[in-house]
């Protein structure tokens, strides 16, 4: 390379097996954020971790079938939804499909509460996802129950709601964005 400037690690930041670049900060936070997650499974989170909690009595384990739980409930929420698309009623199926993302959303405040799940949906990475995410939840609702023709509205923001949703879901697994983003750039390069 010219200069001498050597590519991945060496340059202060990592690299994907498919050569994206990825952020040496942001590697590093997801790192602290799976090892977190290390800790807890094996039973040595912090005493703040374990705090933060909305139910900081339970278990662990008892945390995380609750988390687990709550998230199939609106999982199956939001996939029964559809029944309404079968009858044609777009609002009815808006309502319910955002109450089940609600649902589902809510299942983290058994691992780590709802301040630090607040935070958390405020980092750097997120900050986006969370704004079109809750937005597109809000705006669903309110032209749900006040617009005068709020189907053709409604379907688009369940659009932008699923999108949303996935790329602030996948914003907590580590390298998921960038594999997805991987993987969209292989199969455009294809077609």
């Amino acid at each position: 390379r010219a200069g001498g400037q050597a590519d991945g690690p060496a340059a202060g930041g990592a690299m994907l097996p498919s050569g994206i670049p990825v952020s040496s900060t942001e590697a590093q936070s997801q790192v602290r954020a799976a090892t977190a997650s290390v800790r807890a499974v094996v039973g040595m989170q912090t005493e703040a971790e374990r705090n933060d909690s909305l139910f900081p009595d339970l278990s662990y384990k008892t945390r995380l079938y609750g988390a687990a739980a709550c998230f199939a409930i609106g999982c199956v929420i939001s996939v029964l939804s559809t029944l309404f698309l079968w009858t044609a009623k777009i609002v009815a199926f808006a309502v319910v499909y955002t109450l089940g993302n609600l649902v589902a959303l809510f299942s983290t405040l058994f691992l780590v509460g709802p301040k630090r799940q607040w935070r958390l949906m405020w980092t750097k990475d997120r900050a986006g996802a969370t704004v079109i995410y809750l937005f597109a939840m809000v705006c669903t609702l309110i032209i749900a129950f006040s617009a005068k023709h709020p189907k053709a509205p409604c379907l688009i923001l369940i659009i932008v709601q699923f999108c949303a949703g996935l790329w602030y879901g996948l914003s907590y697994i580590p390298f998921a964005r960038q594999t997805v983003l991987s993987c969209c750039m292989e199969t455009g390069s294809v077609v």
